[in-house]
């Protein structure tokens, strides 16, 4: 079932005409006729408009099941709110972890650094050894 045609049931259910709802719309009867029909594409703010004026949520109109619990656009914003929180934190812990692992990966640079200076120097002592040795050879009889 489409959601013009939730409407239009809805709407017989709660003893409306298509005049009724064209008036609280603020609208002509003709474009809300539009509208039952599946002829104008609807806008959020009309069917939270449309979902008000019917006495349900926009769930309900769009036909999601969205739990037991939640029997209104209310409790299913503040559902979603939670969820968000929730996410929110995870992000903030995840935001965490990565700045301390490039925090860590800059370590390991400098680190990487210092020990090819390090090794760059004892290559040195190793070459001016071998040299040493090499005189000290040389002047042995």
């Amino acid at each position: 079932m489409e959601v013009f045609d939730r409407i239009a049931q809805i709407r017989n259910e709660k003893n409306l005409s298509q005049y009724d709802m064209a008036e609280r719309l603020n609208i002509g009867q003709s474009a809300y006729f539009q509208i039952e029909k599946g002829k104008t594409a609807l806008t959020v703010s009309r069917l939270y408009q449309i979902a008000e004026i019917l006495g349900v949520s926009v769930s309900v109109l769009l036909g999601e099941k969205i739990g037991d619990n939640a029997s209104s656009d209310s409790e299913y914003i503040k559902t979603l709110e939670k969820k968000y929180e929730i996410m929110h934190s995870v992000l903030g812990i995840l935001t965490d972890d990565h700045n301390k692992m490039i925090d860590i990966h800059n370590e390991e640079d400098k680190t990487n650094k210092r020990l090819s200076a390090i090794e760059s120097k004892v290559n040195e002592l190793i070459t001016s050894q071998r040299e040493l040795i090499e005189l000290i050879k040389k002047q042995m009889p």
